[in-house]
This record gives C-alpha cells, sequence and structure tokens, in this order.
C-alpha cells in the first residue's frame, strides 16, 4: 500500500525539482498534495471527508503528515481519512515508516462524509510522535520513528491508481509547528504524480485537492 512513487520523487524533489507533473510515474502510486519543506515537530490540517469512486480494487486516502529524509530513504508518520474497494466507508487511518524499518499503521472511527474533522501528528521528544483524530487533547496512539524533527510538511491525497478518484477535499488551515510555536502553512506549494488529479489553493494556509470524480 505505501508509496513507492512518492518516495522516489520526493528523493528528486530534494535536489531541486521542486514543480513536479507526471503523466507517466514508475509507480502505481500516485499523490497530489500541498507542502513545504520546514523544519518541524508537527502537522495539522482540518479534513473534509469525500466519497471518492474507488475502480481499481485499491484505495483512496487523504491525509496530513511530516516527513523526514536521510540518505535518500523518507521516514514519515501521517493521518487521515481513507477509503478502500474492500470497504468504502471513510474511516481515519494513520501509518508511519521508522527510521528502524518498521512500518505500521491502524484505523478506526467513522468521519462522515462531507464535514470536516482534525487531523494531526506532534513529536513528544525520544523520536516518538503523538497522532490525533478530531479531539486534539487526546492522541489515538503514540508510535515510534526514531527521529524528532522532520524536513517536511504536507497535506493532500494518495491513491492506489491513476484509475482513482482523489478527494474532492478541502485541506483547511494547514499548519506546523517549530521549536514549539505554531507557523501557517502560508510558503506551501503543489506536488502532484499525474495530471489527472489538481491542487488548488482556497486561501494561503487552506487547499483543495480532487480529481477523476
Amino acid at each position: 500500500m505505501r508509496r513507492t512513487t512518492a518516495y522516489t520523487l520526493v528523493a528528486i524533489l530534494a535536489v531541486g525539482l521542486l514543480w513536479m507533473v507526471s503523466s507517466a510515474p514508475v509507480a502505481a502510486l500516485e499523490n497530489a498534495w500541498g507542502y513545504n519543506y520546514d523544519a518541524n515537530q508537527a502537522s495539522y490540517a482540518a479534513i473534509e471527508t469525500a466519497n471518492p469512486a474507488i475502480r481499481d480494487g485499491g484505495f483512496s486516502y487523504m491525509r496530513t503528515g511530516v516527513q523526514r529524509i536521510i540518505n535518500g530513504n523518507v521516514y514519515y508518520v501521517e493521518i487521515g481519512w481513507y477509503v478502500s474497494a474492500s470497504n468504502p466507508n471513510p474511516r481515519y487511518h494513520w501509518t508511519y515508516r521508522a527510521t528502524n524499518g518498521v512500518i505500521d499503521s491502524g484505523e478506526g472511527g467513522a468521519p462522515g462524509c462531507c464535514n470536516g474533522y482534525n487531523y494531526q501528528v506532534l513529536n513528544v521528544g525520544a523520536g516518538d510522535w503523538q497522532i490525533f483524530y478530531n479531539d486534539l487533547s487526546t492522541p489515538v496512539v503514540t508510535v515510534g520513528t526514531g527521529f524528532d524533527t522532520a524536513d517536511d510538511y504536507f497535506s493532500g491525497g494518495e491513491t492506489s491508481s491513476a484509475s482513482n478518484a482523489m478527494g474532492i477535499s478541502g485541506n483547511w488551515n494547514v499548519s506546523y509547528r517549530q521549536n514549539g510555536t505554531w507557523y501557517c502553512a502560508c510558503d506551501w506549494q503543489p506536488y502532484i504524480t499525474n495530471s489527472v488529479y489538481y491542487v488548488a489553493g482556497i486561501n494561503n494556509t487552506s487547499w483543495q485537492v480532487g480529481g477523476n470524480n
């Protein structure tokens, strides 16, 4: 399920190709998000739940998270809503990849279609990150990633292939935390792996993600 395409392209982005749209990705997974390279210890977004069409037996996923890039390897922690062919009912879904190679995920809840819900990942030190769904006072899980500071934040969609719809979802009030202070994602830019998807600005801290609906 994880995003080989995203990892490959993020490594390319790291060396300076910051605006990239490809209609012929090297792997099936597709991504469209707003992001930027700001060192951070948290990411937040209020994300609207949607009901995207799943046409390939796979999934569509809309989330916020952070990534740490070490020697070309991408480690991450993220949460959002997720639908799949096997379970078309939206639920929250979190996942992470730790520096020791562990990849894990979990899900639950029932974020209702077309409402916005809070999603947040927050570093609490010693390589641990708390992951929040809607209630920002109580994490659904704490995971050990092996890193405390991420290289970038992002919020947006992923699909198992370009056959599937993405969103349509507002990613509202996206923000990141740096050294104890929250900042707006005012310097965000789009990252899109397939032109069937789009990231469109709503205001300087919010954007809509969708496509192939």
